[in-house]
C-alpha cells in the first residue's frame, strides 16, 4: 500500500522540477509562476513527510525507526516542520520560520530572439537559510530511496 505513496512523491518531485519553466502571463513584460506550482510544492512536502506514516501503518518500519531516520537527516526534519506548519499553522517539534519565495532568471537567451525562456528559481527559507526547492525535493527522495533499499523494501 505504501508503494502508491512512494510513486506519488516521485511524480510530484518530477512535476516540480519540470514546471519551473511554466509561467503565467501577468502583465506586459512580467510573468509569475501559477499558484498551482506552490500548491504542488506544499503537497510534495506533505507527501514526502507522510510516507513514514504509510510505512509504519503497513508494518514495514516502526515509528522508532522512522523517528531515527528523521533525526539523522536535517532535510527530513525540515520537511517534517514545513509539512506540520502548512497543515496545522505551526511547526510541531520546533519553532522555525519558513517561507517559500521565487526569483526569476533567464533560462537561456537566443541571440536571434530578443526574449528567452524564464525559469523560476523557487527557494524555501527555513531557519535563516535558503534552500533550492527542487534540490531539497531531490535530496529527500534520495534519502527515502536509500533507506528503503537498505531495508530491502525496494526491488
Amino acid at each position: 500500500m505504501w508503494r502508491e505513496q512512494y510513486r506519488r512523491i516521485h511524480r510530484y518531485r518530477k512535476k516540480i522540477e519540470n514546471n519551473k519553466f511554466i509561467v503565467r502571463p501577468y502583465a506586459i513584460g512580467y510573468s509569475k509562476p501559477d499558484e498551482e506550482y506552490f500548491d504542488d510544492v506544499y503537497s510534495c512536502i506533505q507527501h514526502l513527510h507522510h510516507l513514514k506514516d504509510w510505512l509504519i501503518s503497513t508494518g514495514d518500519i516502526t515509528s522508532g525507526e522512522a523517528n531515527e531516520l528523521i533525526n539523522k537527516n536535517p532535510e527530513l526534519q525540515m520537511v517534517q516542520d514545513i509539512c506540520n506548519g502548512t497543515k496545522h499553522l505551526t511547526t510541531k517539534f520546533r519553532e522555525r520560520d519558513f517561507s517559500i519565495t521565487t526569483k526569476t532568471r533567464l533560462a537561456f537567451q537566443d541571440s536571434k530572439v530578443s526574449t528567452g525562456e524564464i525559469e523560476f528559481y523557487c527557494t524555501i527559507s527555513y531557519d535563516n537559510s535558503d534552500h533550492d526547492t527542487s534540490e531539497l525535493m531531490r535530496k529527500v527522495v534520495d534519502i527515502w530511496d536509500k533507506y528503503l533499499k537498505s531495508k530491502n523494501l525496494l526491488h
